[in-house]
């Protein structure tokens, strides 16, 4: 059986990652570009995240799990707006209607591990395990699917992140 793993690092290109690779800085990661497959993100561009002018990371982070762009998964930013009223809200992980990768695989009947994945809270079911990361509202505790642990082997876990919007936020959207 083979496995495929999917390594996504925010905001790091490749003008930043290759001269340190070639430096020796990135032992592992030099392995893995020298015996896997690797590229830039196409669908949301810039392709880098966190700065002020190019592609928000929630923007960039749906294109590569759902593997559509902006214009077909609909998410543009950190914040959704009302237009009527033009109040601000935390956008959802759960705000597009596209199929992640690991729903598609589950439906293959493959077991995903998604592990620190930005943007994905709230967290749907899925065939194997889910840790929401950044934008996942700060909790001192996590929470999981389904409510009671190891009654089944599928479930979701957020990580808590303190950086993201609190649960008032969240239960505020419509």
């Amino acid at each position: 059986m083979s496995r495929v793993l999917l390594i996504g690092l925010d905001g790091a290109t490749f003008d930043i990652i290759r001269p340190l690779v070639t430096e020796g800085r990135l032992p592992n990661l030099a392995r893995m570009l020298e015996q896997g497959a690797a590229g830039e993100l196409q669908s949301s561009m810039p392709p880098i995240t966190p700065t002020p002018t190019p592609t928000p990371t929630p923007t960039a982070w749906t294109s590569v799990f759902t593997g559509k762009n902006p214009g077909k998964h609909g998410i543009y930013n950190f914040q959704d707006i009302d237009s009527a009223t033009y109040a601000t809200r935390p956008v959802r992980g759960d705000g597009h209607g596209e199929k992640s990768v690991w729903q598609l695989l589950g439906e293959a009947g493959k077991t995903s591990v998604a592990i620190d994945v930005p943007y994905t809270f709230p967290p749907k079911p899925l065939n194997g395990v889910m840790i929401t990361g950044y934008g996942a509202p700060y909790r001192r505790h996590g929470f999981h699917l389904p409510s009671e642990p190891g009654r089944n082997p599928t479930g979701s876990l957020t990580s808590g992140n303190p950086c993201g919007p609190t649960e008032a936020q969240f239960r505020a959207q419509p």
